[in-house]
C-alpha cells in the first residue's frame, strides 16, 4: 500500500514539474504572465488595465480556480466555492440516475459528420422560419461563424434538427448559390444528443434560446475589442475606437468593472461598461479628464454621478463648446462643493433638487386663490411632484454651474425657480 502511496506521490511530482516548465516556456513566449498581484502595480486600475497586455492559458481546471481565486479577494464574494458546492451536491440528490458513471457517459452529447440531406426538420420542435433572419446571415455570411446543428435520432434513424434550422437552410443556400454544393453532396457537422425525448428537446431548444444563455453584455465585447486591437493588432475600425477610449481611462487611473471580477467598489472603478461603449471617445476623453481632478480618480463611479456627466459632456460636444482642461478643472472644483465622493456629490443634488422644488412649488400655491394639485392635504408638496427625476437633476446642475459659478454650460430647460440657498 505504501510503495503504491509513493509511486502516486513521484507520479504526482513529476507531473507538477512538467507543468512548471511549460508554464516557464509559456512566460517566456509570453503566451500567459506571472502571476499578478495588486500590490505590483502603482494603482488598482493599472493592475485590470493591464490585464489587455497579455493572455494566460488555462485548462478547464486552472481556469475554474484561477477565477475563483480572482472572485474572492473581495469579502463580500468569498462564498463562491461554498456555493458551487451546495449547487453540485443539489444536482446529485436531484438527478441520482446521473451518478452512475456509464448512464453519465452515455447522455453526452457527441459531434458526427452528415450531409445537409440528412438534416429533418420538425415543424412541431423547431419556431418558424424567419425568412428576414436568413437574409440577415446571409448579408453578414462568414464561415468561421456558422456552428454545428444540434440533433437527435428518431426512432426513424433520422436526424432530427431542434436547433439550428436557420444555419442548415443558410448553409444549403449560400453552398448552392456560390459553389453548386448540393445537400447530398454538403458535409456538415452535428452536435447529436443521445435523447429522443421530445420533451427534452423542447426545453432544451426553450433552453437554449432563452433563459439558458448567457448572453454577451457591454463588458465582454469591450474586452473582445482590446485583446483584438492590443495583442493581436486587429485595425478594425470599431474595435479601434473601443481602444482609443480605454487608452483615456489608462492615462486618467479609471477602469471598466464588472461584477464578475469582484472589482465594482475598487478605487477608479466604473462599472457602467454599456456606458463606455456607447459614448465618443471626446466624451469618454473628457469624462476621464474631469474624474482625475475631481477627486484623482480615487471614487467609484457609478449610479447618477456617472450618468449626470457623461450626460454633460455629450452635451457639450453637441453644441460644439470648447472643452479644454482649463474649464474641466473648474468644473470639478464647482461640484466639488456637492460632495467629495461620487455618491456624496449624488445625494446631496437629489436633495438640493427636492428642497427647491418643494420651496418653489409652496410659494407658487399661496399665490393662488385654490389648492393646486400637488400640495396633500395637510399642506405639503406631494413628494411625486418633487422626485429628483434624471432631467430635473441635469437642470439644477447646470443652473447652478452657471449662475453661481459662472461656467459655460450647455442647453437645459427647468420648470421651476432655483434660489440661491438652495445651490451647492
Amino acid at each position: 500500500m505504501n510503495q503504491a502511496v509513493n509511486q502516486l506521490k513521484s507520479i504526482e511530482a513529476q507531473i507538477a514539474e512538467l507543468q512548471a516548465q511549460k508554464e516557464a516556456v509559456m512566460v517566456q513566449e509570453g503566451l500567459t504572465a506571472v502571476p499578478r498581484t495588486v500590490d505590483d502595480y502603482p494603482t488598482v486600475a493599472a493592475f485590470w488595465n493591464d490585464q489587455f497586455t497579455h493572455r494566460e492559458i488555462y485548462n478547464p481546471r486552472q481556469r475554474f480556480e484561477q477565477t475563483v481565486k480572482d472572485t474572492t479577494r473581495s469579502s463580500w464574494s468569498n462564498t463562491w466555492e461554498e456555493d458551487i458546492q451546495n449547487a453540485l451536491e443539489a444536482l446529485k440528490v436531484n438527478r441520482p440516475d446521473l451518478c452512475d458513471r456509464e448512464t453519465f457517459l452515455s447522455k453526452m452529447p457527441y459531434a458526427k459528420v452528415v450531409t445537409l440531406a440528412d438534416i429533418r426538420i420538425d415543424t412541431s420542435i423547431q419556431r418558424k422560419l424567419y425568412l428576414e433572419a436568413i437574409i440577415k446571415f446571409i448579408n453578414g455570411y462568414t464561415p468561421e461563424y456558422v456552428m454545428p446543428i444540434k440533433v437527435y435520432i428518431d426512432e426513424n434513424g433520422d436526424y432530427q434538427c431542434w436547433d439550428g434550422q436557420h444555419t442548415a437552410i443558410l448553409q444549403m443556400l449560400v453552398g448552392f448559390f456560390l459553389v453548386g454544393l448540393r445537400p447530398e453532396d454538403f458535409n456538415i457537422t452535428v452536435i447529436v444528443t443521445p435523447n429522443a425525448d421530445k420533451e427534452v428537446m423542447r426545453n432544451a431548444f426553450i433552453n437554449e434560446n432563452g433563459a439558458g444563455k448567457t448572453e454577451v453584455n457591454a463588458k465582454d465585447i469591450q474586452e473582445q475589442h482590446l485583446y483584438g486591437t492590443i495583442l493581436d493588432k486587429s485595425t478594425n475600425p470599431e474595435w479601434l475606437v473601443t481602444l482609443e477610449k480605454h487608452k483615456h481611462f489608462v492615462q486618467n487611473d479609471l477602469f471598466v468593472s464588472d461584477n464578475r471580477y469582484s472589482n465594482t467598489q475598487e478605487p477608479g472603478s466604473f462599472p457602467r461598461p454599456a456606458e463606455f461603449m456607447k459614448y465618443s471617445i471626446p466624451v469618454i476623453k473628457d469624462f476621464s479628464n474631469f474624474c482625475k481632478s475631481f477627486d484623482n480618480s480615487l471614487g467609484v463611479y457609478e449610479g447618477m454621478f456617472s450618468r449626470m456627466m457623461l450626460d454633460y459632456f455629450d452635451a457639450c460636444h453637441r453644441e460644439e463648446m470648447d472643452i479644454d482642461k482649463t474649464y474641466i478643472q473648474k468644473l470639478a472644483s464647482a461640484i466639488r462643493n456637492a460632495g467629495t465622493t461620487p455618491s456624496d456629490v449624488t445625494y446631496e443634488i437629489k436633495q438640493y433638487v427636492r428642497k427647491s422644488q418643494e420651496s418653489h412649488f409652496l410659494a407658487e400655491a399661496k399665490q393662488m386663490s385654490y389648492t393646486p394639485s400637488y400640495i396633500t392635504n395637510d399642506g405639503r408638496v406631494n413628494r411625486n411632484t418633487t422626485n429628483p427625476t434624471d432631467k430635473k437633476c441635469d437642470a439644477y446642475l447646470r443652473e447652478v454651474l452657471k449662475n453661481k459659478y459662472d461656467i459655460n454650460v450647455p442647453s437645459y430647460y427647468t420648470t421651476w425657480t432655483i434660489n440661491e440657498e438652495h445651490m451647492f
